[in-house]
């Protein structure tokens, strides 16, 4: 009884220190976000290319490197591999200074800087034919923060809903989803219900997806991404499926000082084939998609993300298995 009773005393104990410790973590990023945000623009994005470039450059630089040697090989020089690992790290402390900004200023500091006629006309025509809910994907390319908000500006349904994975320090995942609502977004988690996308869905609203990574906690399968096979999430392509709605797919690159809109087309679940044979097609499309907005702009991808980083025989190694391949068309 004594045992029991001391071992109840230590794990409350422990709970406590655990819930302090997550306490003072969302402080100190409350606090920091209110200091950064702070900072004028100009100086805050002088200071983010001129110090945080360089450290996340010295920390993930290799990566990136290594990816576009992967990517590129021998048709990408030793010279250009190394002066687009610089951009790539200039455009992320870009990245942070713009929404640090925007945070802080909200949609008038876009005001009058994103070029987007063409995307705002596609986007009135599509969802004038397609009265139903529908996905937005995007990848990790340009500001995919700032390609929500402007969804939910133009889009006729509205603010759109995100799909995050759930923080275990609830104070911080509040603050990180106060961000998101200033953007214009709504937070589905990954651990909830998942009918309530679907139900989403067929409500009428959109959802907004990044699902371009290596995500080793999700089930996926390998598609063809820059000529070798990534391990890629197939929940987009399932959720397309099963609420049986379409897959634009786009993205918001910097232009010099300004942003454009660029639309790379819509995919169309076709719900008379096998589930699995569907959802390997859709993956591998808006894959091949992705890839041609990330070629036409490589500055700007997270090429410092290990997008190849699991092979068949890591995934066995943990016990796991990527999703069934479809059985064979012919």
């Amino acid at each position: 009884m004594g045992q029991r009773a001391s071992r109840a005393a230590r794990g409350g104990w422990r709970r406590r220190l655990k819930d302090a410790r997550r306490a003072v973590q969302a402080l100190l990023a409350r606090v920091v976000l209110l200091a950064v945000t702070r900072i004028p623009y100009p100086l805050l994005r002088g200071l983010c290319r001129g110090a945080v470039a360089p450290v996340c450059r010295w920390w993930l630089g290799a990566v990136a490197e290594q990816n576009l040697l992967l990517a590129y090989g021998d048709a990408m020089p030793a010279a250009e591999r190394r002066r687009l690992v610089r951009a790539v790290f200039l455009h992320l402390a870009e990245q942070i200074a713009e929404a640090c900004a925007f945070y802080r200023q909200g949609p008038g500091f876009l005001a009058g800087r994103i070029d987007d006629a063409e995307a705002r006309r596609f986007v009135a025509d599509f969802e004038a034919r397609w009265p139903g809910g529908w996905l937005g994907i995007t990848g990790h390319i340009g500001n995919w923060e700032f390609f929500g908000w402007w969804l939910g500006q133009h889009s006729a349904r509205g603010r759109g809903l995100a799909v995050a994975k759930r923080m275990a320090n609830r104070r911080l995942n509040d603050l990180i989803e106060d961000a998101r609502r200033r953007f214009g977004i709504e937070t589905l988690y990954r651990d909830d219900a998942p009918s309530r996308p679907v139900h989403a869905l067929k409500e009428g609203r959109w959802i907004a997806l990044v699902p371009d990574q290596d995500v080793k906690s999700l089930g996926g399968v390998f598609v063809d991404v820059f000529g070798h096979p990534a391990y890629t999430p197939v929940g987009p392509a399932r959720l397309a499926y099963a609420a049986n709605v379409p897959m634009a797919v786009g993205c918001l690159v910097r232009d010099g000082a300004r942003y454009r809109i660029e639309v790379e087309g819509v995919l169309w679940p076709d719900t008379s084939q096998p589930k699995a044979r569907e959802v390997q097609r859709l993956t591998q499309e808006w894959s091949r998609l992705l890839e041609a907005a990330i070629r036409r702009h490589p500055e700007q991808w997270a090429w410092y993300h290990r997008r190849w980083r699991t092979t068949p025989e890591r995934l066995a190694a943990r016990g796991r298995a990527p999703v069934p391949e479809p059985p064979d068309a012919s």
